[in-house]
């Protein structure tokens, strides 16, 4: 069955060529429906709220060097796991939709069945290319995901894309983040994986989600969803503005990928440099985020233009989970849904910049991950990125328990990429192919690209996997 939609997308022009270098081309289009019907709408949390408006999905592409399986086979075989992952993992075959009688979201499933887009297509790119490059081409890793992002609700949740490269194969996956955090979405990978190796019936099963939204309320959730839909997407249905054309300042210095691969080497360097920085009445060894995180806030501090001049304040936004807050063992381990709040902390643009900028960064960040850890729903209302405050924001997430652990029948990825970041200063943290390694994907301005190339690499980190 072909979705229209999801195709007009990724092949917008005739005969499906999207990039200047290279041509796409779909196959096949079909939806891999739950047999499960009259499934109850699922209304969002105020977790979930705050990322309707999000311009970007959870969206990643895993490469694959040429698996022994033909490629008809290995797509059925992956629509085969992904239904049977998709089971316990309902929400993500729903629908974002409107609920007009109460001026709320929910994720629906529509009576003709929940599903989930399954896209099989070919490209001229070669693996090695993408495997091999520095400096990413971020229109060729858009092309190897669906496109699920909608102006107007209703939108869909989920929707998987594996494509036939030369000299590979490259799943994409787009998954709304208003549906789950990194979380959700590791607790989803280890069930197709699972699946497709054949793992889910052993005596150690992969644990069973839960969904249920009751389980994150806290005090003042309503008026909190309310103020968060209020502030972020006022023109229900609506969700975002059409965006036409690129705005002069994306034309004039666009946003550039790179990943930089920490291997473990590499972070025990960081972090007796972070050591060495401090005060030795004061010392305690930074866990790997903080570590990441530190270092990098310091380097975009001085790649950014303008921030060591003054001394206004260069922040660094992270994300909390807040399940350990608001849920106890089991559900907090198994809970799907969104429970991640952002925190913010700034430090003026000269400390950054100066002889003890690292050693303030990391007591810095280390204090306030300690407070949002204890208290995490304090500061909930200061979660708004403002926007005269853009460029001088780095924003640090990711997923460290998951990444190259994934296997859908035919072997682990070599590499794996966020097919888009959502913010023009970020990193997003992923666990590395090698033991004890972290791969960091960043994405930053042209303009200042290099300079935080240059003072974010240390001993033992490289700039590709």
């Amino acid at each position: 069955m072909q979705n229209t939609s999801l195709v007009r997308r990724l092949c917008p022009e005739r005969g499906g060529t999207l990039h200047k270098m290279a041509s796409f081309r779909i196959h096949r289009s079909s939806l891999v429906t739950l047999p499960t019907t009259n499934l109850a709408p699922i209304p969002l949390s105020g977790f979930d709220s705050m990322f309707v408006s999000s311009e970007v999905p959870l969206n990643f592409v895993y490469l694959f060097p040429s698996p022994t399986i033909p490629f008809p086979e290995l797509a059925e075989s992956l629509k085969h796991s992904l239904a049977q992952a998709l089971q316990s993992f309902h929400p993500f075959a729903g629908e974002l939709t409107y609920l007009s009688s109460s001026r709320t979201i929910a994720i629906v499933f529509p009576e003709k069945g929940a599903c989930v887009t399954f896209i099989e297509a070919e490209t001229v790119i070669g693996l090695k290319g993408l495997l091999d490059a520095e400096e990413l081409d971020t229109e060729a890793l858009r092309q190897l995901v669906p496109d699920i992002r909608r102006e107007v609700l209703p939108a869909p949740v989920m929707a998987v894309q594996v494509t036939q490269t030369v000299g590979g194969v490259v799943v994409g996956l787009a998954l709304d983040h208003t549906v789950a955090d990194g979380h959700g979405l590791f607790h989803f990978l280890n069930t197709w994986t699972a699946a497709a190796t054949g793992r889910s019936g052993s005596s150690n099963p992969n644990p069973l989600p839960l969904h249920d939204r009751n389980l994150v309320r806290f005090d003042g959730d309503e008026e909190f969803n309310r103020a968060v839909l209020r502030h972020f997407t006022p023109n229900l249905p609506r969700v975002r503005e059409p965006k036409l054309h690129p705005t002069a300042k994306e034309q004039q210095c666009p946003v550039v990928r790179q990943t930089f691969v920490f291997t473990a080497t590499a972070l025990q360097h960081l972090k007796r440099r972070h050591l060495a920085s401090t005060n030795p009445d004061e010392q305690l060894v930074p866990s790997t985020f903080v570590a990441i995180a530190a270092h990098g806030w310091v380097s975009f501090s001085r790649a950014s233009s303008g921030s060591s001049a003054d001394d206004r304040p260069v922040f660094i936004v992270f994300l909390v989970d807040c399940r350990p807050a608001l849920m106890s063992l089991p559900a907090d381990q198994v809970y799907a849904g969104n429970c991640v709040i952002f925190f913010k902390v700034g430090l003026k643009g000269s400390e950054l910049t100066g002889p003890e900028g690292l050693a303030r960064a990391l007591s810095t960040l280390t204090e306030a991950v300690k407070e949002a850890k204890a208290d995490p729903l304090k500061y909930k209302a200061e979660y708004i990125v403002e926007e005269n405050q853009g460029d001088r924001i780095f924003l640090v997430s990711g997923i460290p328990r998951f990444g190259y652990e994934l296997d859908l029948g035919f072997g682990r990825p070599a590499r794996i990429e966020r097919a888009r970041l959502g913010y023009h200063s970020e990193a997003f943290l992923v666990a590395g192919r090698e033991p004890g390694s972290v791969h960091a994907m960043v994405a930053m301005s042209a303009e200042n690209m290099p300079a935080f190339h240059q003072a974010f690499m240390v001993d033992g980190v490289h700039g590709r996997p």
